[in-house]
């Protein structure tokens, strides 16, 4: 993995504090403190480990005297082989890119699979996901760099996918809104509003209905989940805003009940939910 230098420089710190106790010991005080360390359980930055080996410890009091500079001592090594991607041919190299370009949001997954789909690409060594996705980000066209692109200062929106029908429903109430007669005054007319609810694998709209402006409460979120839970069944999740008929205890109790997890957008982050915007727009 690489490692930022002030990363690198902690670990070096860590090393440095064993080295040190055991620097100036004679052989056999030193080999029975490194026994000791060996039983012994560390917290060890940026490492899943906790014990150190007796190999181990010697190779740091021998890189520690053969190092004459004390700055580079112990100092874990930059990669040598960094941005050069020996592993991907010169046309996956290209492959990747123009597929990139034309779809910033496809996942590495799927580049990766394109990559074995095709007998000129897929020839010798498929790469890893984490090699691929080294690579996109050398050359700026990771997801996060493309979106980033010509939105300063404004929060990156990931598209996402649930990975299943039923796994993610979305809900939101958005235009465009229409004027209609008022049913308790004819001679006026009122705003209706549309109420969506959407599948986010299938896109497919298990309720949807407009709704007169004055009518948008928790009652009429709960009547639609429901009519549509038994059309179609529980999903996984339902995501909402923090708007107020969607932030009802009995609607999240209700659906908990069933076995519906309710998640909420952020504190004054509703553009979080932009695929049910972008779809009823």
């Amino acid at each position: 993995m690489w490692r930022l230098y002030h990363e690198r420089l902690e670990k070096k710190s860590f090393k440095m504090s064993i080295v040190l106790m055991l620097r100036d010991l004679e052989p056999r005080e030193r080999a029975r403190m490194i026994a000791e360390f060996t039983v012994k359980e560390f917290s060890i930055p940026y490492s899943d480990k906790t014990t150190i080996s007796r190999t181990t410890i010697y190779e740091w009091l021998r890189e520690y005297r053969n190092v004459k500079d004390g700055e580079t001592a112990l100092l874990d090594k930059e990669r040598s082989d960094r941005e050069l991607f020996r592993r991907l041919s010169d046309i996956q190299k290209n492959s990747l890119k123009v597929w990139r370009s034309g779809n910033k949001y496809r996942t590495i997954a799927e580049l990766r699979e394109e990559l074995m789909a095709h007998e000129e690409t897929c020839s010798g060594y498929i790469p890893s996901e984490s090699t691929i996705g080294r690579f996109l980000k050398s050359v700026g066209l990771d997801r996060q760099t493309l979106l980033k692109a010509g939105l300063p200062g404004k929060k990156v929106r990931l598209s996402y996918e649930a990975p299943y029908p039923q796994r993610l429903w979305l809900a939101d109430t958005k235009g465009p809104n229409l004027h209609v007669k008022d049913p308790d005054n004819p001679e006026k007319t009122c705003v209706a509003v549309p109420v969506v609810y959407i599948d986010d694998n299938s896109r497919y709209l298990p309720a949807f209905k407009y709704i007169y402006k004055n009518e948008e409460d928790e009652d009429t979120i709960m009547r639609m989940f429901m009519g549509a839970v038994y059309l179609f069944g529980v999903p996984d999740v339902l995501y909402l805003d923090r708007g107020g008929p969607y932030m009802g205890h009995r609607l999240k109790r209700s659906a908990e009940l069933l076995g519906c997890r309710v998640m909420h957008t952020g504190v004054r982050d509703a553009p979080a939910k932009g695929y049910v915007k972008t779809f009823v727009m």
